[in-house]
């Protein structure tokens, strides 16, 4: 039972984080030199990688990872890192809260709306997203790091303000080397259609499903609960996700669903009525359709892998 309990999906609660702290927002290098176990988060996470190697593991993928990575982790999806060699991770956390208040700012910029909305569920559809940086990228984020590291050590107002500011320089920076890889990959540049007004409603959209997921819901409750007529909904929740409302909403049960399946035991039909697909022969069918698998066959796959992944870490060597 103690090998089963290490194998579970821990949660990072906000409060662990952020408790006492005038701006939630926390940031921390980490050298990390042995296995991490899986985790997800109540806040978002962009962690850079700064040197070493090792293998990040999602829910649907398994990279190789190395200086000059950053993934961007959704809240409530999980990850970890196994197979690390002197991996060095400079951690980024930023509190929901924190986050709302920048949305409305990011949504202005086509690349932002890629990094923290689109391509978490389009690159691999497992709340992650991977940018890589080029060495000229990869030094201006450390030193944005550098900087808003040593402006949450202030503990004064004039150092939350400052933390502020360093906060949009580093997230400027991960937006201008999106930019330059998608330049360099020889794609067109990330656009959006300008609703500035409307995107805040859409935020708010989303915040609700990824709370909500459980409910019997339709796009004419969404739109009910936000204020804004249904079609129009749709349009700028496409607009900022890149997934109808609804699609969006499958995802977010899918991915609660992985992490339900790795770190319990409970049956089917109890996890599918949790993440709110309440007929198991739907959920069974709407999973695989979304992570190419059955829940069985991917639970049978995490959890072993998990666990023989985790004696192997355990193991004198």
């Amino acid at each position: 039972m103690a090998s089963r309990a290490k194998d579970k999906v821990r949660r990072l609660s906000a409060h662990d984080h952020f408790a006492g702290s005038p701006l939630a927002l926390h940031v921390k290098w980490n050298d990390v030199n042995r296995m991490v176990a899986p985790h997800s988060h109540e806040f978002l996470e962009i962690a850079v990688i700064t040197r070493g190697s090792g293998e990040h593991i999602s829910s649907r993928r398994r990279v190789l990872t190395t200086a000059g990575d950053v993934w961007i982790v959704r809240p409530g999806y999980w990850h970890t890192y196994m197979n690390v060699k002197h991996l060095g991770v400079y951690n980024c956390l930023l509190g929901l809260g924190l986050f709302k208040t920048l949305t409305p700012a990011l949504q202005q910029d086509p690349n932002a709306v890629e990094l923290f909305w689109r391509l978490p569920f389009a690159q691999a559809r497992d709340g992650c997203c991977l940018l890589r940086l080029n060495p000229q990228d990869r030094i201006a984020a450390e030193r944005a790091l550098d900087g808003l590291c040593d402006a949450l050590k202030v503990g004064e107002p004039h150092g939350v303000l400052e933390a502020r500011g360093r906060l949009w320089l580093f997230i400027g920076v991960l937006s201008r080397a999106h930019a330059r890889a998608r330049q360099t990959q020889g794609a067109a540049p990330a656009t959006t259609r300008k609703e500035p007004e409307r995107h805040p409603v859409a935020a708010e959209a989303v915040e609700f499903l990824e709370n909500r997921y459980a409910m019997d819901l339709t796009v004419t409750d969404l739109a009910r609960e936000v204020g804004m007529s249904p079609p129009h909904l749709a349009r700028v929740f496409r607009t900022m996700t890149g997934l109808s409302p609804m699609r969006y909403l499958a995802c977010v049960r899918a991915q609660r669903a992985c992490v339900l399946l790795g770190e319990s035991e409970r049956s089917m039909t109890e996890i599918a009525g949790d993440v709110g697909w309440p007929d198991p022969n739907l959920f069974a069918r709407r999973f695989r359709q979304i992570m190419g698998v059955s829940p069985s066959a991917y639970r049978q796959k995490h959890q072993g892998q998990r666990h023989a992944e985790t004696k192997a870490a355990e193991a004198p060597r």
